[in-house]
């Protein structure tokens, strides 16, 4: 009990995406870097990028695990030979083109970027009845 009463005082823990606004910043420091800017040698400007490509790395995942146990399809298709470094450009991408999004939940912003850049010409809208 006591450790959950700390770790509310204390906030957010570091190097995790929290909401929406860590997602940009940490999109943004990597692709900087991609870019040549080899700034990274503060402890949060490490977190941040650590904590968006774990962020992206487990949201790719869930979609393939989902679609291998659901046999659902996804409206997009992360190409087979993607790495982080691309899928971070994408978010970045439009997050830059969309700021208006940044109050949407960070799972909504990278679903939409990924749909964005990467959609199934198959997909097919599931016929849900209430």
């Amino acid at each position: 009990m006591l450790a959950f009463a700390i770790a509310a005082i204390a906030g957010p823990p570091s190097g995790v995406i929290v909401d929406s606004k860590d997602l940009a910043k940490g999109a943004r420091l990597v692709v900087r870097y991609l870019d040549g800017d080899k700034f990274l040698d503060d402890e949060e400007s490490m977190e941040s990028v650590r904590a968006v490509l774990n962020y992206l790395k487990g949201f790719g995942d869930c979609n393939v695990i989902t679609e291998a146990s659901t046999q659902a399809s996804c409206p997009f298709l992360l190409p087979k030979e993607n790495d982080a470094n691309q899928l971070v450009r994408v978010v970045d991408k439009y997050i830059a083109n969309h700021p208006e999004k940044l109050n949407d939940p960070p799972g909504i912003i990278v679903w939409n970027a990924f749909v964005q850049a990467f959609p199934n010409k198959d997909f097919k809208q599931p016929d849900i009845k209430p």
